[in-house]
């Protein structure tokens, strides 16, 4: 394990420099846009717009999409327009906003994590691993500065700290140890660690995580243990 994590190299995806689709960071592709049919056609329709101008969904900005919202208006009716223009700002923020890399915001990292994995945003794990994570852009473990940039509240960013010191993987130095890095597992050691955070799991020095005791009657969780 490192003690020294590195933002650019997380979850064994490489994301710095540029992918073959353009301007945005090595990896992006893995990332789930949006699943939703409704949302996809938008997305077609900004697309071909995009072709027709010469431009991609790579290239067009943000104030281009006052163009492309006259467009819109002269050839659909206006709740089209509406669904259109909202399916075309949505991608420009998310592809913005990954152009940086996951550490570039709060939002970046959110939308991240969701494309490495199959959680959901309301899922304790995930809301874990983005406190668990948050260090790496705010270069330090003080929990304001955590919660601030990860969206999470104080009181819950707490609970998930206290046990991520506990084991070890954030440290009184303000650095962190995980094996988040590794080309071939660092998605899944990120799972791993976030379940710590949650206390399913334990990561005994020196030992891979083990699993924690079922939580106690009426949600009260016993301190993990191996099993």
């Amino acid at each position: 394990m490192s003690d020294k994590i590195d933002p650019a190299n997380i979850g064994g995806i490489q994301l710095e420099g540029e992918s073959a689709s353009g301007n945005l960071p090595a990896g992006w592709e893995k990332v789930v846009i949006n699943s939703n049919q409704s949302y996809q056609t938008g997305l077609h329709r900004f697309e071909k717009w995009c072709a027709e101008c010469e431009l991609s969904l790579q290239t067009v900005s943000a104030g281009q999409l006052d163009a492309y919202a006259d467009w819109l208006r002269s050839s659909y009716a206006k709740h089209t327009v509406k669904h259109y223009l909202n399916a075309a700002r949505w991608f420009v923020r998310f592809r913005n906003s990954l152009a940086g890399g996951p550490f570039s915001s709060g939002y970046a990292l959110r939308v991240w994590l969701l494309g490495i994995t199959d959680w959901r945003e309301t899922d304790d794990t995930f809301r874990a691993a983005l406190v668990m994570l948050s260090p790496a852009a705010t270069g330090s473990t003080n929990l304001e500065e955590v919660s601030r940039f990860c969206g999470v509240p104080p009181r819950e960013v707490n609970g998930y700290a206290s046990r991520l010191f506990a084991n070890g993987i954030w440290r009184d130095d303000g650095t962190m140890c995980g094996e988040w890095g590794d080309p071939d597992k660092g998605w899944l050691a990120i799972v791993l660690d976030a379940m710590v955070a949650t206390g399913r799991l334990v990561r005994p020095s020196g030992e891979a995580a083990r699993l924690a005791h079922p939580a106690a009657i009426d949600g009260e969780q016993e301190a993990p243990s191996p099993i």
